[in-house]
């Protein structure tokens, strides 16, 4: 357990706020600059066929119009996180609607919206693929005939293709030997889940700005202001996609609105670059709400059958675990050939034998990529509510039945790693008792929780610490502020370290040609990685401070220590302020003061753990349900900021509440049906019922203070949650989401799902 560290002044407001609210923040879509044109995309407006011919001299001849690119004028390579199978712009083939056919370039939106539809596009129908289980049939329709072709991206690697025609990968995790346990179990029990695509619902869209100062050859230098979260990494992969060299590109700081997990890889800013070549003129192009919903990168639909043997004991003694994601029409959005939640699919239980397949598939729909706990939520929900499941089948309450089978310290997980600071059982004890379990309920009335684990990310950051002759405290960074208010946390563990106030520590993000280096805003390890590196920075930089103070004082070194603000020496009368002594080791360094640090984190040995719990009451003549309430816990190791913490516990539960009741984006033979907010309902505030929060502190995660990574794991719970509380209240189990009033006035009625 790492040391328990007072908390600063509690520091709520964040360093962006003022900015945003007044309307001075600058986003991607903002930057002004001379000569600037509007970029805009011609896309595919059926799911699947070839391209038979297009004819674009019309669109060239529109005046306004400064440029017009199709296939033939763009490298012919193909881009991917980890596999490399996105073109640039569609080449013979088309493979879901919304597909770049074409980029334009011209002085307005409505001129290049006019070259758009006087562009001639003629296709040739091929046979369309949206359900997972058929596009593996060995007669489905191949999507992909040239896949063999495809290649990881350098660094990474990707498993021989599956023989099916249209899976992408498969990956397999296993423990001891799952025949033998199903062989010895007293009962064996298996359910099936399905789960929809869903839409990030960002409210800033997708958008560059990209300019090309052309000095010719090397002197050619690439300006980019975008939207992704990953300045660094998008760096380079604007350098393999374009052929200009990583050095001549440098990516400039903006304002991120809303990120969660879907603005992770290249965009348009390949074909900004190519249109800014083209025209002499740089580009905006910002993406309009439909094409987010029709070709944006959204969480994969999946198909989970999972079956459990138990023993006489009700014990588990086997599971297998069978997922199927729909990753749609392209599998480079992800960098790995699974997603993360795969290999949580035994969920928090001891169970001697395991085994989860994954596998990959693709199908004519938007392609899929990372979104808030990648695999998680579809897994989550399929796990959890399997759980509950069992028990009733067994006739168990809920509670005792996962205090039975879940985790405890020192216990061999389900795939084999032995796992350390287990509060999954406490979780499960403190929800039954927020939610006053064995209390009466009203009639049609339920309760419901479920329990999942995350491990905080890992990665690499560096930072820089820097005092002026002012005493001026700056915080150097690389990392892109995607509105969690991650910059407001480096400056409170600066803060917390130096024991001073936070309101005076400044963070500020450099561009990729003199900011420190960052992996980037993902995977739940800021906090662990760039936080980490902060106080790394700090832990050098201190004694310094206190070299300084002694210096000015006569003190000595030694029995120096520094307590809100003030730095002092024990035995010895007086303080020094900690901004004077700041001063004193400015001047002495020349006039300013750096400290550089680089970390590359590491995972630690203990996850972080969500709990939440949930009452509903159903109407049964309307199958309408509302959420009564919601209990919210959490292992956070340290919260460093408890607002920021809880704000992030409940955006995340508000997204899956959506997950849960509402979202859902239905394809009907390749076409998306719900095409903008208007149609695709997502939560609001009203949406969000009375929530209770508690945090377990035990310092025993690998960030600052203990602290653990918990933006993704907070949106897991609550979809099984919801499932195990409306079967509680009217006997109904409903196993695909959402969870809708026509599908449990279907269950109520005998109808299937």
């Amino acid at each position: 357990m790492k040391e328990k560290r007072a908390r600063p002044q509690a520091d709520l407001i964040r360093v962006d706020a003022v900015d945003k609210v007044s309307g001075t923040a600058c986003y991607a879509a903002d930057v002004p600059l001379p000569g600037l044109l509007v970029g805009a995309m011609l896309r595919s407006t059926i799911p699947h066929g070839l391209i038979t011919s297009m004819d674009v001299s019309k669109a060239r001849e529109i005046p306004g119009v400064h440029g017009v690119l199709t296939a033939q004028d763009v490298p012919d390579l193909r881009v991917g996180k980890g596999l490399q199978d996105i073109p640039l712009l569609a080449q013979e083939r088309v493979r879901f609607v919304g597909e770049r056919i074409a980029a334009i370039a011209a002085e307005s939106r409505e001129i290049a919206e006019e070259a758009i539809h006087a562009i001639k596009v003629e296709y040739a129908d091929l046979p369309t693929v949206c359900d997972v289980e058929k596009a593996l049939r060995p007669d489905a329709p191949i999507i992909h005939p040239e896949r063999a072709t495809y290649k990881p991206a350098e660094g990474r690697e990707w498993p021989e293709f599956p023989s099916e025609p249209n899976a992408n990968s498969r990956v397999l995790y296993k423990k001891g030997n799952f025949e033998d346990g199903f062989s010895t179990a007293a009962r064996v029990f298996e359910d099936v889940f399905t789960l929809p695509m869903q839409h990030h619902a960002f409210i800033e869209p997708h958008c560059c700005t990209v300019a090309v100062d052309n000095g010719g050859g090397d002197a050619e230098k690439v300006r980019v202001w975008t939207s992704i979260k990953q300045p660094f990494s998008m760096r380079d992969w604007l350098a393999s996609a374009t052929g200009v060299p990583s050095e001549r590109i440098v990516i400039l700081p903006t304002q991120i609105g809303g990120d969660f997990g879907g603005k992770a890889f290249l965009w348009d800013e390949a074909l900004a670059y190519f249109l800014a070549r083209a025209s002499g003129r740089p580009i905006r192009m910002v993406t309009s709400q439909n094409e987010e919903f029709v070709a944006g990168i959204h969480r994969h639909a999946a198909v989970i059958r999972i079956k459990s043997g138990l023993d006489s004991q009700n014990n588990l003694t086997a599971r297998e675990v069978r997922i199927l994601f729909n990753n749609g029409a392209y599998a480079g959005y992800r960098p790995h050939p699974t997603i993360g939640g795969s290999a949580q699919a035994a969920g928090c239980y001891r169970i001697p034998h395991v085994r989860i397949t994954s596998t990959h598939v693709y199908t004519n729909q938007g392609p899929c990529g990372h979104m808030r706990g990648p695999g998680e939520p579809q897994v989550g929900f399929a796990v959890e509510s399997h759980t509950d499941m069992i028990a009733r089948r067994l006739g168990m309450d809920p509670v005792k039945f996962r205090r039975q089978t879940v985790m405890r310290d020192g216990d061999e997980g389900p795939l084999g790693k032995v796992w350390h600071s287990v509060t999954a059982g406490e979780m499960v004890t403190r929800a039954a008792t927020a939610l006053h379990w064995d209390k009466p309920k009203k009639q049609n009335t339920g309760r419901g929780f479920a329990v999942n684990e995350r491990a905080t990310g890992r990665g690499k950051a560096a930072v820089a610490l820097e005092i002026d002759a002012e005493g001026q405290i700056l915080i150097r960074t690389g990392l892109a502020e995607i509105g969690t208010g991650a910059h407001t946390m480096l400056r409170q563990v600066l803060a917390t370290a130096f024991k001073i106030d936070p309101a005076e520590i400044s963070v500020v993000q450099g561009d990729t040609d003199k900011g420190p280096y960052d992996q980037g805003a993902n995977a739940s390890k800021v906090t662990n990685t760039t936080g980490g590196a902060v106080l790394l920075a700090a832990k050098d930089t201190l004694p310094r401070i206190f070299a300084a103070a002694a210096e000015l004082k006569g003190w000595p070194v030694g029995a120096i220590s520094v307590e809100r603000g003030r730095i002092v020496c024990k035995g010895r009368p007086g303080s020094v302020t900690f901004k004077v002594a700041a001063i004193r080791l400015a001047k002495t360094s020349g006039g300013r003061f750096r400290q550089d640090a680089e970390l590359s984190s590491e995972r630690g040995d203990s996850f972080g753990y969500a709990c939440q719990g949930v009452e509903v009451t159903v109407d049964r003549e309307t199958g309408r349900i509302r959420i009564n309430r919601i209990v919210a816990i959490q292992d956070v190791g340290y919260a460093i900021n408890r607002q920021a913490l809880t704000s992030q516990i409940a955006g995340a539960i508000g997204m899956g509440l959506g997950m849960a009741l509402r979202e859902e984006m239905r394809y009907d033979n390749g076409y998306l049906q719900a095409v903008n907010f208007g149609a695709y309902k997502i939560s609001c505030v009203a949406d969000i019922p009375p929530t209770t929060f508690e945090l377990i502190e035990n310092g025993d995660g690998p960030g600052p203070f203990g602290a653990k990574g918990v933006g993704e794991i907070a949106a897991v719970p609550i979809m099984a949650a919801i499932a195990n509380a409306v079967e509680d209240a009217i006997g109904v189990r409903i196993t695909d989401l959402p969870i809708t009033a026509e599908k449990v006035l279907g269950a109520l009625n005998g109808r299937k799902n």
